[in-house]
């Protein structure tokens, strides 16, 4: 990726966006990272589907699409955004957030992860020639003294808060930290669908999307969007017209049985209760 190929971000324009995740796998052979740190970065990014020509199509919907509208909501109307990346891996997002003008708090528990981000992040400010405000923390998420990062702005949160269980306990330690109007957004498995029914063992015991709704709404949340990520497998995105396999995805994404994953986008109304009353 050259620094003429970098897209600008303060529109959240889908297609840049898009050119920027196609530019991952330039990057990964641009020899700013080491040996194990590019294999790390590879894997995921094969398995996620878009290192693979074949699966690109369905990336661009569950990953890049769904960040589209997450980053939107996030930065819209916020003056001086302060965004949690929260679980936020390589990084990837926290860049994106970064380039379109916020202060970032990355959090992950994998100091691997977190290595390679501070690496993507000075080579980014190297192609953009400007400083990125990406601050890193290694860090158990239930244990974070998030209101020492007060006042956040946003959070954001993709297919990580599964892992910080139990979700209660998360989000009775996140709250102090947000700022009033904090906006959240939260893209995450759906163990509702039809595949963790059928084949428990797949089943997480996290909150469903039924139950994460409920949770926000009752420590003073208002949902703003409550869809699924995406229903139909990879084999569906192939074809080159996407518009009806897009208008099919979106039918299917409104009855929870089918969507794997599910995104809340939600701000805060009102003071959180105070958790020792």
């Amino acid at each position: 990726m050259t620094r003429g190929r970098l897209p600008a971000f303060g529109q959240w324009d889908p297609q840049a966006t898009w050119h920027f995740y196609l530019g991952i796998s330039d990057e990964i052979e641009s020899g700013h990272l080491d040996s194990g740190e590019r294999e790390h970065m590879a894997r995921y990014y094969a398995e996620a589907g878009l290192l693979r020509a074949y699966r690109r199509p369905y990336f661009r919907q569950h990953f890049c699409a769904t960040f589209v509208r997450a980053g939107r909501f996030l930065l819209d109307g916020a003056p001086q955004p302060h965004i949690l990346d929260l679980g936020c891996g390589c990084g990837t997002q926290s860049l994106l957030l970064a380039l379109a003008g916020a202060r970032v708090t990355a959090l992950d528990r994998d100091p691997l992860a977190l290595r390679i981000l501070e690496k993507r992040k000075r080579y980014y400010e190297e192609l953009v020639g400007r400083s990125l405000d990406i601050r890193l923390h290694a860090a158990d998420a239930l244990t974070f003294p998030y209101v020492d990062l007060a006042p956040l702005t946003g959070v954001y949160s993709m297919f990580a808060l599964n892992m910080m269980q139990p979700t209660s306990s998360l989000m009775s330690a996140l709250t102090p930290g947000l700022a009033p109007g904090a906006r959240l957004a939260v893209l995450d498995g759906n163990n509702q669908a039809w595949l963790p029914r059928l084949y428990p063992p797949r089943r997480r015991r996290v909150w469903s999307p039924t139950e994460f709704r409920r949770e926000l709404e009752a420590i003073g949340f208002r949902i703003h969007e409550h869809v699924g990520g995406v229903a139909l497998p990879p084999f569906f995105w192939v074809s080159g017209d996407w518009r009806p396999v897009r208008a099919l995805d979106a039918q299917l994404c409104k009855n929870w049985l089918f969507p794997i994953s599910h995104q809340i986008l939600a701000e805060l109304q009102r003071p959180v209760p105070n958790q020792a009353e």
